[in-house]
């Protein structure tokens, strides 16, 4: 089976918090996922959203992927609760060199490693059968912490991707 992803920093979220992904365009080094983690739990512990703080965790994960979550049960994190966590997540792209809003990269599991490709390199492994069916991507249009823990990493056949690139 593939490698699994530590979700203890969701634990006091329920399964309807809702989950934002920021993949990076690169990996980072341990040191800067250490430090993006710190610095992204730094900022869930002082988030407001109109004045109240809202209730929420993030990490990174796979030295890849940055996840920001709120609990939204008690109010929804209203445009600039979520401006503020966009302004973080620039930042941060800034401060570490980083692009975390480039959608044109694909991520999925080879060997047990992250790979990330862009579109084009992945529809080439798909028609070079190097990537099929089985192949672990990562969906990272997930929004719930239900849907991160269960639909986040699945075999290609059960993604968006399988649309996309008509296979």
């Amino acid at each position: 089976m593939h490698m699994a992803p530590h979700f203890d920093f969701l634990q006091h979220l329920p399964d309807s918090a809702r989950v934002w992904i920021y993949q990076s365009d690169r990996v980072l080094t341990e040191t800067e996922a250490v430090s993006i983690t710190k610095e992204a739990a730094e900022f869930t512990q002082s988030w407001s959203s109109h004045a109240r703080p809202v209730d929420s965790a993030a990490t990174v994960l796979f030295s890849r992927f940055l996840v920001i979550a709120a609990n939204e049960q008690q109010f929804t994190v209203s445009g600039c609760g979520i401006d503020s966590s966009v302004h973080f997540v620039k930042a941060l792209c800034s401060k570490y060199q980083v692009d975390f809003f480039n959608r044109q990269i694909i991520t999925y599991l080879q060997e047990d490693k992250v790979a990330a490709v862009d579109r084009a390199a992945f529809e080439h492994l798909l028609a070079k059968e190097q990537i099929d069916d089985d192949t672990i991507v990562f969906n990272n249009m997930v929004t719930t912490k239900a849907a991160l823990l269960n639909q986040w990493m699945v075999p290609l056949r059960e993604s968006w991707h399988k649309q996309v690139f008509s296979i």
